[in-house]
């Protein structure tokens, strides 16, 4: 979200929705974030539910963008943008590893080859630390980030 966003997050509410009788830690996750340039998303983790999907949904001026992340069995991922109302960009992609269809091949493979060449730059690490302070704010049940 933050790529697409182009911009740091400036708050995000997290929502809980405990799930006991599953074990201890399962939950679903509901996070609706706003960035610092303006634009607004959510994302929701729902481990148990009817679909296997990540869905992620990032609403900007005169712009939204859907993004279904292929989890599981799923072996499409999609990412649509929309203007005014109008779909003006539609991405597929289906591959039949499903860590290559969920980014994780290709974020791993530029950053090893921007450290093997040295184009890696103290930015770039700092570009990933807010997604690591979500995720640890998810695992001790944070309602609310702050930038």
């Amino acid at each position: 979200m933050k790529f697409l966003a182009n911009s740091d997050y400036k708050k995000i509410d997290f929502t809980y929705q405990e799930l006991y009788s599953l074990g201890d830690g399962v939950a679903n996750v509901f996070m609706s974030g706003v960035f610092e340039n303006g634009t607004h998303a959510t994302f929701n983790i729902c481990p148990t539910v009817g679909v296997n999907k990540e869905r992620i949904t990032i609403n900007c001026f005169n712009a939204t963008y859907i993004i279904e992340v292929p989890v599981g069995q799923q072996k499409v991922g999609t990412l649509t943008k929309y203007h005014l109302d109008n779909v003006v960009l539609q991405l597929e992609d289906s591959n039949s590893e499903s860590y290559v269809n969920s980014g994780f091949y290709n974020e791993n493979a530029d950053f090893f080859d921007n450290v093997r060449s040295g184009q890696m730059s103290k930015n770039d690490i700092k570009s990933g630390l807010q997604s690591v302070v979500c995720a640890n704010c998810i695992k001790l049940r944070k309602e609310v980030y702050v930038l």
